[in-house]
Order: structure tokens, then C-alpha cells, then sequence
């Protein structure tokens, strides 16, 4: 596999395929804790941390910032005008 492909943490490599795969799955747990009526808010904190998203004590603020980043970070238009996944 070439070098270019690969993202090195720690002393292993990964493949970016590998890394959204795992970032998909932690945003799919978020957007399931946000939908709760009584979210963990140290959960949402951990999770949120961990993608890099900006947390907010305000739930309506922090589920537009989800959302908002899975619409520009996580769903890519395709070729036919499709939103991939």
C-alpha cells in the first residue's frame, strides 16, 4: 500500500478508510446520546472531543454543530448530485 495512504498514530499505521470508519461510528453514538431526553453531558463532552467537534452546554447549539459537521465533513456530494456517506 503506498505511503501517502497511509496515517501513522502512535508506532502503527492506519488507513484513512479505517480512521472514518471509526469516526462514523463515534458520530452515530453522539447524534444517539443527543437524541435522549436527558443526554450524558460528559458523554456528549468525551464524544464530541474525539471528532473534534466544539461541545455546548446549550443541546439546540450543539446538535446544529453536529449536524452541520456531518453535512460538511461526513456526507461528500457524489458525481450525480447524491450525498455519499
Amino acid at each position: 500500500m503506498p505511503r501517502e495512504l497511509l496515517k501513522t498514530e502512535g508506532n502503527h499505521q492506519t488507513h484513512p478508510q479505517a480512521d472514518h470508519q471509526a469516526d462514523r461510528q463515534v458520530l452515530e453514538k453522539l447524534v444517539d446520546e443527543l437524541m435522549k431526553d436527558h443526554p450524558n453531558k460528559s458523554i456528549l463532552k468525551k464524544l464530541s472531543l474525539k471528532l473534534g467537534i466544539p461541545y455546548s452546554g446549550d443541546s439546540v447549539t450543539h446538535i446544529n454543530t453536529v449536524l452541520n459537521t456531518m453535512n460538511s465533513v461526513h456526507l461528500r456530494p457524489r458525481r450525480n448530485g447524491e450525498l455519499e456517506s
